[in-house]
């Protein structure tokens, strides 16, 4: 049995495709009852050109079966309309010029580690029908279960001989909140837990979601980058300091310094210090503030980088020949 790839628009397949032609083609392989013929990947419009047809029909079947030495043919085909997106699979019998069996399953993207994960059970779905089980649980039990918008039962409930791929599934139980999950059905058994959550419980965490959120962000944001300006000036009167204190060292250690000039360094120096100091707390203050309030916020209003990452933020003493300083120093 030969595999290829049927592409809509008739172009190149992209990533999306190549992922489905990679993995119908390894579930041929695997396949206990077929061979993969040796045929260079193509689409099917390209295959039916070949043999000068319009589109794959019983009289297409004669040609096919000469060229590709095949009693069946697998093509996998991507189609996005709307922004829906969905991938089916055909089995096409050769030999008897028609349609064996077939499957489709809906995407929510063209990409990602989950849809990666996901190929091979779709792939699977064509050469396999109806061979999964999926047991059902909830807590509370006694849950009403809705497959693919059809009531089926209440749980703990087990369902048999169930396609591969993708099952949309709603539970619900009175004065509990609904639940709703796509599940992925593979070959054999397969179990889904379910913890409702009560209504109740919904509206409390709401209601502490809200009260927890009173600020914005934007203000958390706003305090995080006026401090980091005030410690950008500390670190720059800080630097002016140390000039300072380099003149002062310079006309101190000079005999027969004029003191004059030296007080007049040594005032500018503790003018420089203290400014540095009222800049570098500051800016501490006001950015762990801030710091504060972005991450006590609902999660989903924290950055996912913040929210893996929060800021250390340390005061050490530092000294310095005009009085005592502090070290800011900032990890993320």
């Amino acid at each position: 049995m030969d595999v290829v790839v049927w592409v809509e628009d008739g172009g190149e397949p992209d990533e999306l495709a190549l992922g489905l032609y990679n993995a119908l083609l390894a579930q041929v392989e695997a396949h206990p009852d077929y061979v993969r013929n040796d045929l260079p990947r193509q689409s099917l419009q390209e295959l039916l050109l070949l043999l000068g047809c319009t589109e794959l029909n019983p009289e297409c079947s004669t040609f096919l079966a000469e060229v590709t030495d095949s009693t069946l043919l697998a093509w996998a085909e991507v189609t996005e309309r709307d922004g829906a997106i969905e991938v089916s699979f055909r089995l096409w019998d050769i030999e008897e010029g028609r349609l064996r069996t077939s499957a489709r399953h809906g995407l929510r993207a063209r990409s990602g580690s989950a849809l990666r994960e996901a190929l091979p059970v779709l792939a699977r779905s064509l050469l396999y029908e109806n061979v999964a089980s999926l047991t059902i649980t909830s807590e509370p039990a006694g849950a009403r279960v809705l497959v693919d918008g059809e009531q089926v039962g209440i749980t703990p409930l087990t369902l048999e001989d169930r396609p591969l791929g993708y099952v949309q599934l709603e539970l619900t139980y009175p004065e509990y909140v609904s639940h709703r999950e796509a599940a992925l059905l593979d070959i054999g058994e397969n179990e889904l837990d379910v913890v409702l959550r009560s209504e109740a419980m919904a509206r409390t965490r709401d209601r502490d979601r809200d009260e927890a959120g009173g600020l914005p962000p934007a203000v958390g944001w706003g305090l995080v980058g006026a401090g980091g300006a005030a410690v950008v000036g500390g670190v720059v009167t800080g630097i002016l300091m140390l000039g300072t204190q380099s003149e002062f060292d310079d006309v101190t250690a000079a005999p027969g310094f004029d003191r004059d000039e030296a007080e007049r360094l040594r005032d500018r120096g503790q003018r420089q210090a203290r400014m540095t100091n009222i800049l570098l707390i500051s800016g501490a203050v006001l950015g762990t503030t801030g710091a504060v309030l972005l991450l006590t916020r609902p999660m989903e209003d924290v950055s996912p980088a913040a929210a893996r990452a929060p800021m250390d933020v340390a005061l050490l003493p530092a000294a310095s020949p005009w009085g005592a300083g502090l070290d800011l120093r900032v990890r993320w």
